[in-house]
């Protein structure tokens, strides 16, 4: 429409995407694959041409952007998929009570909060909660998800201790408590080209309730982030049980940052209101351009 300013919101890689919902890989082949990819990015050629900006949720898919459609990324701003700070933030107070609460007072508390689909690696989560009962005698395993059923069998048949398992099914409302009461976030992805791109708001509400993180390779901004800003570890290939074991025992003994120091980073990259500006900057820069074509145009 004429004097109509087009701002296109891209979450992800939907090419990638496609072939991963038809091949099991973000890279994986085939004529039917290619097809829809095709269609695919033809539409979002001509949605990175008509608009005058873009938004991505991380580097990574803004470089993926601009190699696919040269000029893309100049236009393009990066905001993660971030955290609601009025819900997830440092809260020793709420730590406790729901320690207690569990009866989980002196255990080393990993969680994993998300869906068992095939993605998320629930076997490869299973096996790092039998190699934390090996490493850690205080390690509880502590899976939030909307199939716990799921989650302990993957657990039972990894011959994790039952006695060292919780899996709840909770409110999202609820979810910043049982994150206040874990000592290390899980978010175990494999190197593929639809995490590549992706910014998980799991990792960021891990990170702003003061809670380490062990990550897979390679996902969007957040696994470098990782080990740049100290927040945790990564994990190199996520279904060898030998990296697993080798990566939970690096943090093991070479100790876990701070609680305050991954809140406070999380607070300065992740909080959605620090993204305020950055929305009203660009929507303000749009209007103001559809209303001067406009008055030309008369």
């Amino acid at each position: 429409r004429k004097n109509v300013k087009l701002l296109y919101d891209v979450r992800g890689d939907y090419v990638a995407e496609h072939a991963f919902h038809h091949g099991g890989r973000g890279d994986a082949r085939g004529l039917r694959i290619r097809a829809g990819q095709w269609r695919i990015g033809r539409a979002e050629r001509r949605a990175c041409a008509a608009a005058s900006r873009l938004f991505c949720v991380s580097n990574a898919l803004r470089s993926t952007l601009e190699a696919r459609y040269p000029g893309a990324g100049v236009k393009a701003a990066v905001i993660p998929s971030g955290h609601d700070p009025r819900r997830f933030f440092l809260d020793p107070e709420l730590r406790a009570k729901t320690r207690a609460r569990l009866g989980l007072e002196d255990a080393f508390v990993i969680v994993y909060a998300g869906s068992m689909v095939g993605y998320q690696l629930p076997e490869a989560l299973a096996r790092l909660g039998q190699i934390a009962c090996e490493l850690e005698p205080q390690a509880h395993l502590l899976f939030l998800t909307q199939d716990p059923e799921t989650a302990r069998g993957f657990l039972q048949r990894a011959n994790v201790p039952l006695a060292r398992t919780t899996c709840l099914r909770v409110p999202h409302a609820e979810v910043p408590a049982y994150l206040s009461a874990s000592d290390l976030g899980l978010l175990l992805r494999r190197r593929d080209p639809v995490n590549h791109a992706a910014s998980p708001t799991k990792v960021a509400e891990y990170l702003a309730s003061g809670v380490p993180v062990l990550v897979g390779p390679e996902i969007g901004d957040t696994s470098q982030l990782v080990v740049e800003a100290g927040l945790g570890g990564v994990v190199e290939d996520p279904e060898n049980p030998r990296a697993l074991r080798a990566a939970l025992e690096g943090l093991l003994r070479g100790g876990l940052p701070s609680r305050e120091h991954v809140a406070k980073v999380a607070q300065r990259r992740f909080a959605r209101d620090r993204f305020l500006p950055t929305y009203l900057d660009i929507y303000g820069q749009l209007a103001a351009a559809a209303q001067r074509q406009a008055a030309s145009s008369h």
